[in-house]
């Protein structure tokens, strides 16, 4: 008996996919929300979509027949199923698909002159999806995950009065942050960045003009020496501070005072020079003749 009635339902849907009077269109995703989709339009008599085939990543799915309609392929096969079906429509029915898949079939539907309409996760939708639940598409739905709404007057209450450290304010996100820092009145906003050319165009962003003169805009390495900024530079050693340690040095002045008298460090902090060893002449240098004795006269 369930058999029969499997082929009955079959058979009727597979007449009312074929002879259906709305405008033919694809739906990419032969899931649960695809199946879904494809029942109700199949089932009203004046739906205004009829659906043609399937798009489909999964490779299983390939040929099978989901509620009388076809899967024809994936969605590197649109430009091919469209041209044999004659679809005018492309209805995204995958809410786990990839943001670059959804952005590359997208596209290309563009460029066919097909329209492209999303249908919204059960989440979203309210009993059995219908067709007043397809809706056009929206940046959040290249983004892979759901935007988040932030609570402004808690961020608000949070930075106002404040005194705000942005690293790395040079970059795309750190620019980002400092503008909308910026909205919310800080006591003072301090970018720091290693990329002079960053800094520029984020101070250029922010007040109009990039002079880099104010004391909020601090152009250092945070990997620089640690205790930045409290430390002081390292002191680069030239020949005249070599020459000043030399002149200080308990070691040199060692020899200058009196004799018998002890110095206050029982240890040089520096050790002292090694006399330099007398050389031996060199056997290539000539002998050393000998005065010859005046001859007696008689």
């Amino acid at each position: 008996m369930f058999a029969l009635r499997f082929v009955v339902r079959a058979r009727a849907t597979r007449r009312a996919v074929v002879s259906g009077k709305g405008r033919p269109a694809l739906v990419f995703g032969a899931g649960g929300a695809g199946s879904r989709l494809v029942r109700m339009l199949v089932a009203e008599d004046d739906s205004p979509v009829a659906p043609v085939a399937f798009l489909d990543d999964d490779p299983v799915k390939r040929r099978r027949r989901i509620e009388g309609v076809k899967v024809l392929g994936g969605h590197e096969d649109l430009e091919r199923v469209a041209g044999e079906v004659g679809a005018t429509l492309l209805v995204l029915a995958a809410p786990s698909a990839p943001a670059s898949v959804l952005e590359e079939i997208s596209a290309t539907a563009a460029s066919l002159g097909i329209d492209v309409k999303v249908l919204p996760n059960v989440a979203e939708v309210v009993g059995t999806p219908s067709v007043h639940d397809l809706r056009d598409l929206d940046f959040a739905d290249f983004l892979g995950r759901r935007p988040v709404d932030l609570d402004e007057g808690m961020i608000g209450d949070h930075l106002a009065g404040r005194r705000v450290l942005v690293t790395g304010a040079g970059g795309s996100i750190g620019s980002e942050l400092c503008r909308q820092i910026s909205r919310f009145a800080p006591e003072r906003l301090i970018l720091l960045d290693r990329d002079e050319s960053g800094l520029h165009s984020t101070q250029v962003g922010l007040v109009g003009h990039g002079l880099l003169d104010s004391d909020d805009v601090v152009l250092a390495d945070l990997r620089d020496a640690p205790g930045w900024p409290r430390s002081s530079p390292r002191p680069v050693r030239t020949s005249s501070s070599m020459r000043r340690r030399s002149s200080t040095c308990p070691c040199s002045n060692a020899s200058r005072q009196r004799p018998g008298r002890r110095t206050s460090s029982a240890r040089p902090t520096c050790s002292p020079r090694r006399p330099r060893a007398a050389r031996p002449p060199s056997s290539t240098s000539p002998p050393t003749r000998r005065p010859t004795p005046p001859r007696s006269s008689g």
